[in-house]
């Protein structure tokens, strides 16, 4: 990681640096490779939301098979 000049204003800015500090620039070394401004979803972001669903619906199916499925034939039988 160096320094070089800015192409624009001239000040000293890093050969990394997506925009100059000084003027605003994009790309103030010249190089060409402007970083992409598009929004990548990571895999571990993605599951992470899929998660977030899955895990309620799982516990209200349980709920649910335990309250309206099992409770019900557990309860008092009727007398002989």
């Amino acid at each position: 990681m160096g320094l070089t000049t800015c192409h624009e204003c001239g000040h000293e800015v890093s050969d990394r640096a997506p925009t100059c500090p000084s003027c605003g620039v994009e790309d103030p070394a010249g190089t060409g490779a402007v970083p992409s401004t598009t929004r990548v979803v990571s895999r571990a972001a993605l599951l992470g939301v899929i998660g977030c669903m899955t895990i309620p619906t799982i516990i209200g199916l349980l709920v649910y098979i335990v309250l309206y499925v099992i409770a019900p034939s557990l309860g008092p039988t009727a007398p002989p």
